[in-house]
């Protein structure tokens, strides 16, 4: 009876699988490695992703709530034209931002997590070239996604015409100030100005013309109220849940299975290598 020591008669071994050979592995030896035990890998990225997708499902529902804005933008009355002073979109959002209407509307409604909470769960989203505001908030109810993005809308537009008419007010009061100025001046006697030896008469007609439209832009503010903005969308009491971050958590889920296949893999064929060769009799 004779031994004979023999290989098993699978796929032969790659060459970084020799132990009496040292050198660094190339893509062909991950390759074959991925080839040979493609499997391991596939089982452990679909578990790793049926985690993902059972840890995704059980987490709490949430509720979307939306409502869009449409911010008008103020414009001064001076002839010819009207030009518009308030071409950004930034103010609004600031004010959106303030404790005035996000403060206040966590306060009203108690919001978990108060003003830090609900500007977690809020979202602006301005489209661009307009002046509309698309506002989402996501709560755990949809009661109280649907009442923080009304109230929040709200008071924003509350807030905003109350400063409106604090720049209407303030720009009345310079106007009426320069009104007075031009009346004084042009109440002044003649006698004055023969004492100076010059003609008041194309002076005055420059205050004539100045007063006329100090007071022309003063009937405009009057007749013109400021008007903060309108909501174009209302919003609707949402009846789907939404969970957020879904595709994140498969991304994460099938990285982390395919770095644990790999790592099975390479560790199965490090206790193959080590295998003893078989003896044929």
């Amino acid at each position: 009876m004779t031994l004979v020591r023999t290989r098993a008669g699978s796929a032969p071994s790659p060459r970084f699988a020799d132990p009496l050979r040292s050198r660094e592995p190339h893509v062909g030896d991950y390759m074959v490695l991925l080839r040979r035990y493609w499997l391991v890998i596939a089982v452990a990225v679909a578990l790793a992703m049926l985690i993902g997708i059972s840890v995704h499902i059980s987490s709490p529902a949430r509720y979307k709530a939306r409502i869009d804005v449409v911010v008008i933008a103020t414009s001064e009355v001076t002839a010819p034209t009207a030009v518009s002073s308030d071409v950004s979109i930034d103010s609004a959002v600031q004010i959106l931002l303030s404790d005035r209407v996000l403060g206040e509307t966590a306060r009203a409604l108690d919001y978990p997590g108060r003003s830090s909470g609900l500007l977690t769960d809020m979202t602006i989203a301005p489209l661009i070239n307009s002046r509309i505001l698309q506002l989402y908030v996501t709560s755990p109810t949809p009661q109280m996604a649907y009442d923080a993005v009304t109230l929040l809308v709200q008071n924003f537009l509350d807030v905003r015409k109350e400063a409106l008419l604090t720049d209407e007010k303030n720009a009345a009061a310079t106007i009426q100030a320069q009104l007075a100025s031009i009346q004084t001046a042009l109440e002044q006697p003649i006698s004055s100005a023969s004492l100076t030896s010059r003609n008041p008469e194309p002076s005055n007609r420059e205050l004539v013309a100045e007063q006329n439209r100090l007071q022309t832009q003063l009937i405009s503010l009057s007749v013109n109220p400021p008007a903060p903005g309108y909501i174009s969308h209302q919003a609707q009491m949402p009846n789907n849940t939404v969970r957020s971050g879904g595709y994140i958590v498969m991304a994460s889920a099938a990285s982390v299975g395919l770095l644990l296949g790999c790592a099975a893999a390479a560790a199965l064929d490090r206790r193959r290598r080590r295998q003893p060769p078989k003896l044929e009799i």
